[in-house]
């Protein structure tokens, strides 16, 4: 489950589907006055089509950008404002993320340990079945309220 780890680096393709970058994608683009781009770390387009001569805004959630947001027709101050923006959404999408991811390992060791259990119990079942063990099945049982007047119970 190493490569699943709730504390992993995400990637912005990740943390982003296809239809959440086509719904942030249109809302950052009417914000920033017409065009915008969300480029993965190596500047492949994930959303948009990034212009030649378009400012570029890194998406850096810990120490390096997870990709970067581009627009040629904003404002450097919009595109700061507006990366701002979709970082807060990525650290939301984080959080979410890591929390189902710990979820689920949670639920997959929370099986395990009953599998275990499962098998344990399996095993002391058959082991009382075994002749040694027979002969404790029928032998007199006798419950701590029955001690004082020597009763028995089966």
């Amino acid at each position: 489950m190493s490569d699943f780890s709730f504390d992993r680096e995400w990637s912005l393709d990740e943390l982003l589907d296809g239809a959440m970058l086509a719904q942030i994608g249109s809302a950052l683009t009417s914000q920033l006055g017409g065009d915008a781009a969300i480029l993965g770390p190596d500047g492949k387009a994930l959303w948009g089509i990034p212009g030649n001569a378009t400012r570029r805004e890194p998406l850096v959630l810990e120490l390096e950008p997870l990709g970067y947001m581009t627009s040629a027709s904003s404002t450097p101050a919009a595109l700061q404002g507006a990366a701002s923006q979709l970082v807060i959404l990525l650290r939301a999408q984080l959080r979410f993320k890591m929390a189902s991811t710990l979820h689920l390992e949670a639920v997959a060791e929370d099986f395990e340990s009953l599998k275990r259990e499962h098998a344990r119990l399996l095993s002391s079942r058959s082991n009382a079945n075994t002749p040694a063990c027979s002969s404790r099945k029928h032998a007199t049982r006798r419950s701590p309220a029955n001690w004082k007047h020597g009763s028995s119970r089966r």
